[in-house]
């Protein structure tokens, strides 16, 4: 626990309306603003609310130097906008704290420290770990380089992107400045708004990029398959280099390499590869100084400056290289950077305060832009597609040289096979099945340069009508079963998986047969794929399965209930189950049509779908309401199964009956509370940073009430100055005028046209405000009870926020609730009746533990709260929306008992005519 004296300090109050016109304002930038652009007025709107005489933007580069992007000040404090420090002024350590601790502030940087008594933990003898701390003094090293400045008080707001350090806000004061407990509450929440900006802006970018990336790959994947790689790479080239703003790049498929843009000469580009194929990188590999690391390149670094790959290999024969040309820059640095290391006696160096901080420029040569995180994934995505691309075309090419090669080869390998499938078929004919070689072309002709007599049982044909052509037999496949007959085919050539496939063949006589097939495919020289197999009737083992088929899809169900129904739906057979479920015998059952247990409330629309799966004989499974014999109703998980015949006809429906009620109403009650929840979040996000600050004028009061009394010692002094009395009148003068525009302006904003309002039934409200919270008073075993007076006259409110106030009242009851023991019943309940001053009062009553008289005198009261997590604002918006709608918000309490928050709401007059 840490204890500040905020005495004489701004007001929570006051922060809040600046810091409200501050959210307000950032929120008006588009996000389409240029990054420099929208901090200069960040710095703007900081310094008017923190006060400090100089606010700068502080950016860190990728070698954590860091650079002024924007500045405001008054016109005494240094100007530093667009100045760069080294990253010796903000070390390691430090960078790392402001990761934690977003807001690091400096009251005073004169005053001596006090120690952390006692130094260790006496209990585990350990330092105490100040990460979290806001009053902790700052290195002495740090204190020095403030006052080196001429800095007196400062306060440091981090900026993180993605999660990561991206730079700092930066109030410097010339002078000593205390910052209240709320001055530190508000500067988080700006870190945390303007990192939230710099999280979107990255992934907005980071998206547009990925776009790119993929238009890049969709065109790539067309093009490979038609062009040659140096066509890919001339249509694609422009892409490339614009992809990351690169002037030139190399590409090596397979050792052959292609230029686009600028690049250095052969002898050049021969250096830079065998350099790069030396570095043990895995990865993407960039630099934007790559003279530094490869010296050769300084000879040509107006072509290459900086440079990105690809992952490396060894050999280098597959990679793609990016390059960047030099960019030559002027660099102001803030001082000497040099000053911040200074060499001991023993020979070391140690981090020193910089002692001048006066500006100098540095012209740096041999440098590209720099590589952001964004190049990188880029270059990471698309680098491998590309590169493996482009090498598997020019292997293709390379494959289909040799297959012509192999072609040739094969014409005199033809005359050796005529000899061998002569000697087969002598042995093939004496076995019954059909033996068979079936050979397919690359161009796609298929034949049976083999088969064996037992093609005329099998499929009643001879073997000269296959020989050349096997288009005869094909055409016997069944109809149905021909596109996957040709499927497996296509699916065993291209992968050398082997056949073993069951089908149907239909004879000219209308007849048809099982048959199987199975065979192992090999590939021919030419590309081609010869299969060596064999083909037998199977029709009678089909029929055998299709009665076990029949039993045992009974028996694998048998513990629901089950029916099976001839092809007109006749019920032949029901067992128990089914008449358990439904209340009808046995004799009741059976010889009805199965539409039986069907009523008034079977939904039409899944009666339409179970047609549709009976028409096209496709399974079913669903869920349908259903009645048993007394009457009542039952959900039914059903489905339904088809038995067909070995011709495939249909013989049998089998369906199973599962008694699901008790899930369904489960699953509604999850559902309804999931869409609460979803629609509560919403409701919880609308701005709980709202208007709830709206009469915080206590900062221009205090700054009339110091100005008076300036004035009455002046007037007291033997001779008055009386043109400084003047210069104090009239700031008193504006002071006064200020407080007045404040306050107009916060009595027009609560009480302007900002609500949008409607004719409404405050009881629909309550139940939609209660449907809403239910689920979580639900998982805090709390009750909830609603009693509401019928007919009501009706209401003109602004439907949003009064169900926000019941809300927050129903959340603040059940909060309340937490603290209770686990015995004792919890219970919420919510009125709403017609009160004799023609008004409806809302009552919200919990059996808390109440409020003590302590806390009933601030539990109204902005940036009041009782919860470790809250913010205070609830009880206090909820009382300034009830007012806007010239109603009241009150509360009764009592310890022990619990309490009752009351609001009212004029009803209106002329309800009847909306």
């Amino acid at each position: 626990m840490e204890l500040c004296n905020d005495d004489g300090l701004p007001k929570r109050e006051k922060l809040g309306e600046l810091l409200m016109h501050m959210q307000n304002s950032l929120l008006a930038i588009e996000s389409g603003t240029e990054t420099t652009g929208y901090f200069e007025q960040v710095t703007g709107l900081v310094q008017a609310l923190t006060g400090y005489d100089s606010v700068m933007v502080y950016r860190f580069e990728a070698n954590w130097d860091g650079e002024v992007i924007a500045q405001s000040r008054i016109e005494a404090a240094k100007a530093y906008l667009g100045s760069r420090f080294p990253a010796s002024d903000i070390p390691p350590q430090a960078r790392y704290l402001y990761t934690k601790n977003l807001v690091r502030i400096v009251a005073d940087a004169g005053v001596k420290p006090v120690p952390v008594v006692p130094v260790l933990n006496p209990v585990n003898q350990q330092p105490l770990d100040m990460t979290y701390s806001a009053l902790r003094s700052l290195s002495p090293i740090h204190l020095e380089y403030l006052g080196n400045m001429g800095v007196q008080a400062s306060m440091v707001i981090s900026l993180l992107q993605n999660g990561r350090l991206w730079g700092l806000i930066s109030c410097h004061h010339m002078t000593s400045k205390r910052v209240s407990f709320a001055m530190r509450e508000a500067a988080v929440f700006i870190s945390r708004m303007i990192s939230t900006e710099l999280t979107s802006i990255e992934m907005r970018n980071e998206r547009l990029l990925l776009n790119k990336v993929s238009s890049i790959k969709t065109t790539l994947l067309k093009s490979i398959l038609i062009h040659s790689e140096i066509e890919v790479l001339g249509s694609l080239s422009a892409d490339l280099l614009n992809l990351v703003d690169a002037s030139g790049m190399i590409v090596v498929v397979e050792g052959q390499r292609y230029f686009q843009g600028q690049v250095p000469e052969p002898e050049a580009v021969d250096a830079l590869l065998n350099w790069l194929s030396l570095q043990s990188i895995t990865d993407v590999f960039s630099c934007d100084h790559l003279s530094k690391q490869f010296p050769p390149a300084s000879a040509y670094t107006e072509i290459a400056s900086g440079i990105i790959t690809t992952a490396l290999s060894s050999d280098m024969c597959n990679c793609l290289i990016w390059l960047r040309k030099e960019k030559q820059r002027t660099v102001k640095w803030a001082g000497s950077y040099e000053q911040g290391l200074v060499q001991t006696a023993a020979g070391n160096f140690r981090l020193n305060p910089r002692s001048s901080f006066e500006s100098w420029s540095e012209l740096w040569r041999g440098y590209s832009d720099h590589w952001t995180a964004a190049d990188i994934n880029i270059v990471n995505a698309l680098g491998k597609t590309l590169s493996e691309g482009l090498a598997q075309k020019h292997n293709d090419q390379l494959a289909k040289n040799e297959r012509d090669s192999l072609r040739k080869l094969n014409l005199v390998m033809e005359a050796e096979r005529a000899e061998v499938l002569g000697r087969l078929q002598k042995i093939a004919d004496q076995l019954p099945d059909m033996i068979f070689q079936l050979h397919l072309s690359v161009d796609g002709k298929t034949s049976f340069p083999f088969v064996s007599e037992g093609i005329r049982d099998i499929y009643r044909l001879v073997p000269e009508d296959v020989s050349e052509n096997a288009s005869k037999l094909f055409a016997l496949v069944h109809p149905d079963d021909y596109d996957d007959f040709i499927a497996v085919t296509h699916e065993s050539a291209l992968n050398l998986t082997p056949i073993s496939h069951e089908f149907r063949v239909k004879y000219d006589d209308g007849t048809e047969r099982w048959l199987f097939r199975k065979s192992q495919p090999q590939r021919e020289a030419d590309g081609s794929t010869l299969w060596h197999g064999f083909t037998t009737d199977i029709t009678e083992r089909k029929q055998s399965e299709d009665k076990l088929r029949l039993n045992n899809e009974a028996l694998k169900v048998i513990t629901q209930g089950v029916l099976i129904a001839s092809n007109d739906q006749s019920i032949l057979w029901a067992n128990d189950a089914f008449a358990s479920i439904t209340g009808y015998s046995q004799a009741e059952i059976l010889g009805r049509n199965c539409r039986f247990v069907q009523g008034p409330l079977t939904d039409l629309q899944t009666l339409n779908e179970i047609r549709v799966a009976l028409k096209s004989l496709k399974p079913y499974f669903g869920e349908i309401l259903n009645y048993r014999k007394d009457g009542t109703i039952f959900w039914n998980e059903l489905t339904i199964s088809f038995v067909f015949d070995a011709q495939g006809q249909l013989t049998h429906f089998i369906s199973t009956t599962r008694d699901i009620t008790e899930r369904k109403y489960q699953e509604q009650q999850d559902r309804e509370h999931l869409s609460q929840l979803a629609h509560v979040t919403r409701l919880g996000l609308m701005g709980e940073m709202a208007s709830g600050i709206a009469h915080e004028v206590n900062q221009p009061l205090t700054a009339i009430a110091t100005y008076s009394q300036v004035s009455l010692n002046l007037m007291k002094a033997e001779n008055p100055d009386l043109i400084k009395l003047a210069e104090i009148s009239y700031k008193t003068q504006q002071q006064a005028l200020r407080a007045g525009q404040i306050i107009r302006r916060l009595r027009d904003f609560v009480k302007g046209n900002t609500k949008q309002t409607a004719c409404i039934d405050i009881n629909e409200l309550i139940n939609e405000a209660a449907n809403l919270c239910l689920s979580e008073l639900k998982h805090g075993n709390i009750t909830l009870s609603v009693e509401l007076q019928q007919n009501l006259p009706f209401v003109i409110v602004d439907t949003i926020q009064i169900e926000q106030v019941i809300i927050n009242l129903l959340r603040n009851s059940a909060d309340a609730l937490e603290s209770c023991l686990e015995n004792q019943h919890r219970k919420i309940s919510i009125h709403s009746l017609l009160m004799p001053n023609e008004t409806i009062e809302v009552r919200v009553k919990d059996n808390g533990p109440g409020i003590d008289d302590e806390q009933q005198q601030k539990i109204i009261m902005p940036f009041y709260t009782t919860k470790s997590d809250g913010m205070g604002m609830g009880l206090s918006i909820s009382r300034s929306i009830i007012e806007a709608h010239e109603g009241t918000l009150r509360f009764n309490s009592k310890v022990g008992k619990g309490t009752t928050f009351y609001f009212n709401l004029p009803i209106e007059s002329k309800a009847g005519q909306y």
